[in-house]
């Protein structure tokens, strides 16, 4: 599991698929479905990277359907997620928000700042791409204040590299600017 969670990190999601199938099988087989859903939600993500968005959904509806949101909260957020990006990845910017939304509900009331913060990125990136500046402005800023409240550098230069894209739709360059080095800076 580690080795192929390794390979998908380094971008050989064909190995990833490859494998993943079999071990997310011996982890059922040994009663894990935690870490199975886990290593699910990368299979999706593999599958995404290669282009097999449909893979990826069937696999999201799948884990959507046997999981109780009450009990497994933090994995029905993580699947929400995916499904967020899958609907990003098929230009479906308005669906995106709403299970980015969902899933950033569900990360939150689990305490998981860190996956909130980076799924309320995704929203605000869902907004922008649907030219709803303000709520991106908004996000954007719930996402800089979180990301500074936990400490989280990544997050942190991904708020500011958002601000300095939502400053150059303004029309903003010195903002922009700015923005972009405080970004580079994190």
């Amino acid at each position: 599991a580690a080795k192929v969670m390794l390979d998908a990190g380094r971008g050989n999601h064909e190995e990833a698929i490859n494998v993943l199938p079999r071990v997310i099988e011996l982890w059922v087989g040994a009663g894990q479905q935690a870490i199975a859903d886990i290593l699910r939600a990368q299979l999706v993500r593999s599958r995404v990277a290669v282009g097999d968005v449909d893979g990826a959904q069937e696999i999201v509806d799948e884990a959507l359907s046997r999981l109780d949101p009450s009990i497994a909260g933090p994995r029905v957020a993580m699947f929400r997620r995916e499904a967020g990006l899958i609907r990003l990845r098929n230009k479906d910017s308005k669906g995106a928000l709403s299970e980015l939304s969902k899933a950033r509900k569900l990360f939150g009331a689990g305490g998981n700042r860190r996956e909130e913060v980076l799924t309320l990125h995704r929203l605000a990136h869902a907004a922008l791409d649907l030219g709803d500046v303000a709520t991106a402005q908004k996000r954007a800023k719930e996402v800089l204040t979180l990301a500074r409240e936990i400490k989280h550098e990544r997050a942190i230069a991904l708020a500011r590299e958002l601000d300095s894209r939502l400053a150059l739709v303004q029309g903003d360059a010195e903002e922009a600017v700015e923005a972009g080095r405080e970004a580079m800076l994190s």
